[in-house]
């Protein structure tokens, strides 16, 4: 994620971004479902990468606007920006929302911070006339710019002032940090209860809000600070508490809804064969850092097994096929750490070609002969073998047979004829490579 000045990325990468959290500790004033004639009430969405989210995700933007628009909150969201980040390219202006069916409106931007912030909350107010500020700054501060948590509060409440610079009667919801694993986040939380005190007015109000159920790393979130659909959820449902505290809303339902984590949107997967390699090349959705191959020997009665990775490029090859085996393959994407659950790519299956004929051996008997061959490799139950022979010189009067055996014995042939004799091994009308061979019955004794 960004953390540097303008828009550099840092070497902290898409860890830093991390915006807060919040719960309010206003009293919850309770749903209270407003009238189709009340008012719209314009929400401005103020943070760094947490709050903008990246290539992939839903954001907890829309898990919040979810909610206040199946319960008929007329809100509008504003800001000067409806993009994610897209954490693949490292650039920002990615729309591939996990849904975006929603008001994507936003003042968001990765690397955004009190002490260098992307958007000065004075001309936000002035040019959207947000009626709420919900804030969602502080990580960036703490983390990339050293500066202790006390002074990360007294930043909260400069950016307070700010905005009532503009509006006095704007209302402002400080967010508390989720990242409570990162060094100086419980410091600064517990600041913000100051903060809120000293700069609550009877015209403006300051609420806190903070997530319901505390985030926990690596599952809630895809790295050490981005939200996962899960960290999302609990976000949201945090600053719609806080909300409904300032009366705009419902709190959000308990208990929270339940979601699976990681990408939506599956891999376009396509395997092709040569010798015992399968080659797999494919197009990741939106946001992945990775895939997991998964693998099946169809020929088989093993389980699908997934190989290890996960590969961080749109290509593989998995060697050591078994000759004459069919293979499917599927991919499973990730972002960070976060796996995608239950969804794959499309299915992809390759047929290996049936095993060469490494030796052929005919044995003479009386009016006839014995052919035993032997494949280059393990050999599939469904493979068969068909055997051909003919009269050298009379290619026209071939006979064939076809047999899921290794041995075949041939009568009533004549005596002191040379025959020519070939083995193939097929499998799903695929061909493998020809051993011929030549042998001569002997008479009876």
């Amino acid at each position: 994620m960004e953390v540097a000045l303008g828009d550099a990325v840092s070497t902290w990468g898409i860890v830093a971004g991390a915006t807060a959290l919040a719960v309010s500790l206003l009293p919850v004033l309770g749903p209270t479902a407003p009238a189709t004639s009340s008012p719209v009430t314009t929400v401005m969405l103020v943070g760094d990468s947490v709050t903008q989210g990246s290539s992939g995700d839903w954001t907890w933007r829309y898990r919040l606007w979810q909610h206040l628009a199946s319960t008929g909150t007329p809100v509008d969201l504003v800001g000067p920006r409806n993009d994610l980040f897209d954490n693949i390219a490292l650039r920002h202006g990615s729309l591939d929302y996990a849904d975006p069916a929603f008001d994507t409106d936003h003042a968001a931007c990765w690397g955004s911070s009190f002490s260098i912030p992307r958007f000065l909350v004075e001309d936000m107010v002035a040019n959207y006339h947000p009626d709420v500020i919900v804030e969602m700054l502080g990580v960036n501060d703490l983390i990339w710019f050293n500066v202790l948590p006390g002074g990360v509060a007294a930043k909260a409440a400069d950016f307070v002032e700010a905005a009532r610079s503009v509006d006095p009667g704007v209302d402002v919801v400080l967010t508390r940090l989720p990242q409570t694993w990162l060094p100086g986040v419980a410091a600064y939380n517990e600041e913000l209860i100051d903060v809120q005190q000293t700069t609550t007015t009877q015209n403006s109000r300051v609420a806190i809000a903070e997530e319901p159920v505390p985030l926990v790393e690596s599952v809630d979130t895809w790295d050490a600070a981005h939200l996962s659909a899960t960290g999302e959820v609990k976000v949201a449902a945090g600053v719609a508490d806080a909300l409904a505290g300032l009366g705009v809303g419902t709190v959000y339902p308990r208990p929270l809804p339940v979601v699976p984590n990681g990408l939506r949107v599956p891999a376009a997967l396509t395997v092709t064969a040569d010798g015992t390699v399968a080659d797999l090349r494919w197009s990741s959705p939106p946001g992945a850092t990775g895939e997991y191959v998964w693998m099946h020997d169809v020929s088989t009665v093993e389980p699908w097994k997934r190989l290890e990775g996960p590969t961080v490029v749109e290509h593989q090859q998995v060697r050591e096929l078994l000759q004459g085996h069919d293979y499917a393959f599927r991919l499973q994407a990730v972002k960070g750490n976060a796996t995608s659950e239950e969804v794959f790519s499309n299915t992809a299956t390759v047929t290996r070609p049936p095993p060469g004929i490494a030796a052929v051996v005919v044995t003479s008997r009386r009016h006839g002969l014995i052919v035993t061959w032997w494949p280059t490799w393990e050999v599939a139950s469904d493979v068969v073998y068909v055997a051909r022979w003919w009269p050298k010189g009379h290619a026209h009067r071939v006979l064939s047979r076809t047999t899921g055996h290794t041995t075949l014995r041939i009568r009533g042939l004549r005596t002191a004829q040379v025959y020519v004799l070939t083995v193939r091994a097929w499998k799903s009308g695929v061909g493998g490579t020809r051993m011929k061979a030549l042998g001569v019955p002997v008479p009876r004794a």
